[in-house]
C-alpha cells in the first residue's frame, strides 16, 4: 500500500497514513512552505493534514504562499514533487 506524504517547509516527507488509492482529490495550501493537504476520500469523507505538525518541527511564521487542487488523475504526478512549490510553477508553466 503505497500512502500519501506531503511536504515541509524543508521539504521531508511526511506520512500521512492514508492510502493513496482511497484519494478522490487533495485541497493544498502552502504555508511558509509547509504543505496542509485536505484529503477528500472517494466515500466523500475527508481529513486534513499539516506537514509542520507530522513533521513535529512547528512552524515559526505564517506566511500564505497559496493554494490548488490536486484531481486523482494528477496524483501520481504530485506524488513525485521535489518540493511543496512544484505544482505551482506547473501550474504557470501550463497557462
Amino acid at each position: 500500500m503505497k500512502t500519501l506524504k506531503i511536504l515541509n517547509y524543508d521539504n521531508v516527507r511526511c506520512d500521512t497514513g492514508i492510502d493513496l488509492a482511497d484519494i478522490d482529490s487533495l485541497y493544498v495550501a502552502v504555508v511558509t512552505g509547509d504543505e496542509i493537504v485536505t484529503v477528500v476520500k472517494a466515500d466523500g469523507t475527508r481529513e486534513t493534514f499539516d506537514s509542520a505538525d507530522l513533521s513535529s518541527d512547528g512552524r515559526q511564521d505564517d506566511f500564505f504562499d497559496g493554494e490548488y487542487n490536486v484531481h486523482k488523475d494528477d496524483l501520481s504526478e504530485w506524488t513525485e514533487r521535489k518540493d511543496s512549490y512544484y505544482w505551482f510553477r506547473r501550474m504557470h508553466r501550463d497557462a
